[in-house]
């Protein structure tokens, strides 16, 4: 159905070509689809011109439960335009599919000349897929203020780990505590949609556990947030990991191998959070390991920069108040966790400090 001549021409800088090309393609769709008796309706997101190979979804275990670490949303961005296209690469791609006008993408990556990644759950092969938002003063696609997944481009065996691990983390830590932190107090209590709006943020990753025999256990959002530090004479830049929210089901022991997955990441340096204010839970932040502090304690703030300089061995500087400005504010207690990994960020660029 679709010629290599219209890949080429996919593949041109004409879009008034490309959009003849989809034009004649729709009318090729619709006759297939009343010529089987189908709804005459055109799949644009369905459409799959190949299917490469995309990056592995990373998966840990620990005891009889393992741990998938996916991507999340994203950024939403609508699609403003008739259609766009997507590519497997970022440079000499190939097209491999298409969204219609109205589409809302999850994007999780920016590139030169308007080109955006789109995050890798959107699509069931896991692959790394691109789009161009902009071309020759064209505007193709454009931020959207969307803030939940109903309407969103997601696989649907994505979509369903999204949704195990928000109604986990809204039950554990909203629904189950009203009574505890809210006074019972429904009105006071935050929506669902406050969480699903966690994933609709760049950097952000979903951590799905599964049991022995298959049933989820347990889950994290967690969010990549870049710190500005010294390196020797460079200004640069170490990720913190932000845990945004973790549960558990009781009893099934997926907090071990949740957070071993959180501070084993590759490149994370400090992982940090926002703790409710349950004793039990406070008690259990300590229990791994992490130290509560105050940005307005001069103890604190020569804590944090001691255990850089220590734990970096002398190649690394940094304030806590700037790890607390690239945090998400909260009146919350904070608790941080050093990993001992002090990699240069790659996302940034260093800058002659001197």
């Amino acid at each position: 159905m679709v010629s290599e001549s219209d890949v080429d021409v996919w593949r041109s800088d004409d879009f008034l070509a490309k959009l003849r090309c989809l034009d004649a393609l729709e009318k090729k769709l619709l006759a297939v689809d009343r010529a089987q008796g189908k709804d005459t309706k055109v799949r644009w997101n369905n459409l799959q011109l190949s299917q490469p190979l995309g990056r592995r979804i990373v998966s840990t275990a620990a005891g009889d439960v393992k741990v998938a670490e996916i991507e999340g949303f994203g950024e939403p961005w609508k699609v403003t335009h008739k259609a766009v296209m997507l590519w497997d690469q970022l440079d000499d791609g190939k097209m491999v599919g298409i969204k219609k006008k109205g589409s809302i993408l999850g994007i999780q990556g920016h590139a030169p000349e308007g080109r955006l990644r789109l995050s890798q759950a959107s699509n069931s092969k896991y692959n790394e897929l691109w789009v161009v938002s902009e071309l020759r003063g064209d505007v193709y696609m454009e931020k959207s203020q969307h803030d939940c997944l109903d309407g969103c481009e997601v696989d649907s065996t994505f979509l369903g780990m999204y949704r195990d691990v928000v109604d986990l983390c809204y039950q554990r830590i909203w629904e189950e505590n009203l009574t505890t932190l809210w006074q019972g107090d429904q009105s006071r209590l935050t929506g669902r949609a406050c969480v699903e709006a966690k994933l609709m943020q760049p950097r952000t990753k979903v951590l799905h556990a599964i049991g022995a025999s298959g049933a989820f256990v347990g889950g994290a959002i967690v969010h990549s947030i870049s710190v500005p530090t010294l390196c020797e004479r460079w200004a640069t830049t170490m990720t913190a990991l932000y845990i945004d929210c973790c549960a558990t089901r009781p009893g099934c022991h997926a907090g071990t191998p949740l957070w071993q997955n959180m501070v084993g990441m590759p490149d994370v340096s400090i992982v940090v959070l926002h703790s409710i204010m349950l004793d039990s839970t406070l008690s259990v932040w300590a229990r791994r390991g992490m130290k509560r502090v105050d940005c307005s304690r001069p103890a604190d703030r020569k804590w944090f920069e001691t255990s850089v300089m220590v734990r970096s061995q002398g190649t690394h500087a940094a304030k806590l108040e700037d790890l607390v400005s690239a945090m998400p504010q909260s009146d919350l207690p904070l608790f941080v966790f050093f990993t001992g990994n002090f990699a240069l960020s790659e996302e940034d660029s260093a800058v002659d400090a001197t």
